[in-house]
């Protein structure tokens, strides 16, 4: 059983209050990674999105360091990720050591395969230095970056895709202690995330229906107002889709119920509207 000093548990408490201080999504998310790294000490931390068919990182917190032109590497060889592997295991191509992951999985890891998310995973937990030296991965781009071990939390929680958070060092793997104090945070990650998204979505409805009165659009839901919102910023069905976490045909029922509400017939006609509401608010 691994346990925490006093100081470690300081650090932590310090940690998750600065996670919560801060309400407004885009503070939270510029604050989040220097605050967790006290927590998990590494040489960098990054934040990435992993979106599906195909499988590509989408960076969104990545250090300077990291060059965008070596994203097209990365994503090259994204399949020979143990922990990315194994989370989209069918959805990837074989992993050239796959009967070595799955072994460790089923050996020291067994919960692993009814729910690998929110948990702190190493790559050293599913395969050895000399393997993991033997990946294009490792010498194509982690060798590159100095990325010798690394320890990570896929955290679902973060919107859409499959979002993680990821400590690297160029020595010295990841103890026990390093897996603890992520897996106490992440936890409290996603709370937080989720009290800024849910304040943000606020917001919006604010400024929403601000322009909906202005502009004399009456009888629209506060959903159906950031709809409306959104549209008029020149998003798209499946853009306001992702920002609202909603589906992409919850959106269409929602523009329907706007479109007979405000006296329109098409999507044209209610972003004039909702552009003009805009303006004459300005």
């Amino acid at each position: 059983m691994t346990w925490l000093s006093h100081r470690d548990m300081q650090t932590l408490m310090g940690c998750i209050r600065e996670i919560y201080s801060d309400v407004r999504l885009d503070g939270w998310r510029c604050r989040l990674l220097p605050v967790i790294s006290r927590a998990v000490p590494s040489n960098f931390v990054a934040c990435s999105e992993i979106t599906t068919l195909p499988q590509t990182v989408t960076q969104i917190e990545f250090p300077e360091s990291i060059s965008p032109r070596d994203m097209p590497v990365l994503n090259r060889h994204l399949h020979e990720h143990p922990i990315l592997n194994l989370l989209y295991k069918d959805r990837m191509p074989r992993h050239p050591y796959k009967r070595e992951i799955e072994k460790e999985m089923s050996g020291r890891y067994p919960a692993l395969a009814v729910s690998p998310e929110c948990r702190a995973l190493k790559i050293s937990d599913f395969l050895s230095d000399r393997r993991y030296r033997r990946l294009g991965l490792y010498n194509e781009f982690c060798k590159k970056y100095d990325v010798e071990y690394q320890i990570c939390a896929p955290l679902k929680c973060l919107g859409s895709g499959l979002k993680g958070i990821a400590f690297h060092r160029d020595r010295r793997d990841f103890s026990e202690r390093d897996r603890l104090m992520l897996n106490l945070l992440s936890p409290h990650i996603c709370q937080a995330y989720g009290n800024a998204e849910a304040i943000s979505a606020i917001e919006r409805n604010i400024v929403a229906s601000g322009q909906a009165r202005e502009g004399g659009i009456t009888g629209l839901t506060l959903r159906e107002k950031e709809v409306l919102y959104w549209l008029a910023q020149g998003k798209g069905n499946h853009d306001i889709a992702v920002i609202m976490h909603i589906k992409v045909c919850t959106v269409k029922k929602h523009l329907e119920n706007i479109y007979r509400k405000i006296g329109v017939e098409n999507r044209t006609s209610a972003l004039l509207m909702a552009i003009g509401a805009r303006r004459r608010k300005e």
